[in-house]
């Protein structure tokens, strides 16, 4: 597989998560957000699976396929935690310090996954990463499927209003000023990392 591929392989995980991140929290509350974390273990578990292949084309489908999940993962179990939250009552101290203890573990989280990374694929190869990923990933849709509640947002909306909405909001000016100064950061400050890798 040539450099530029790889490059398109890589770019191509993003552009999916931008186009399909727009309608994936209208799916999640119209068909359930509990389903939609499930899907996200689904897609990136068949992800993981296209690494055994050398097909660029197999290859692309799991980058597409990431993109989609990448897209469930930052919205679909945040938005479970605050319905379930809500619904069961408990005050919004908690919710705050739920999130904050989440990001502090997110971190330590992902610094022990990246030593197993590193220790499966040295002892395994570099495709060991992804199997032991699609292993936590079939724990974790066992779990969810048998312990989490079903929520749902609007179920009357159509799965493109957000997508409508967003590109209407931002013809007309009709936005929050502080959401776009993030965004406008967003835009310039998190492609700087995967321009200096795929560079």
């Amino acid at each position: 597989m040539t450099t530029h591929q790889i490059k398109i392989l890589f770019v191509a995980g993003f552009g999916s998560s931008m186009v399909f991140g727009t309608v994936v929290g209208s799916f999640a509350d119209k068909y359930g957000r509990r389903n939609n974390c499930i899907i996200y273990g689904v897609l990136y578990g068949m992800a993981c699976v296209t690494k055994h292949f050398g097909n660029f084309w197999v290859l692309m489908l799991g980058r597409l396929l990431g993109g989609v999940a990448t897209s469930i993962l930052y919205s679909a179990f945040e938005s479970w935690v605050v319905y379930e939250h809500s619904a069961r009552g408990y005050d919004s101290d908690s919710l705050n310090t739920l999130f904050s203890q989440a990001t502090l573990t997110n971190s330590l989280v992902a610094v022990g996954a990246g030593l197993a990374a590193q220790l499966a694929a040295d002892c395994f190869g570099f495709v060991a990463p992804f199997d032991t990923s699609l292993l936590v990933l079939i724990i974790m849709v066992i779990v969810i499927g048998c312990t989490w509640t079903e929520n749902h947002g609007d179920c009357s909306a159509p799965l493109t209003q957000t997508f409508t909405s967003a590109i209407n909001a931002i013809k007309t000016g009709k936005h929050d000023k502080l959401f776009m100064k993030w965004c406008a950061i967003s835009i310039i400050l998190k492609p700087i990392s995967y321009i200096l890798f795929i560079t």
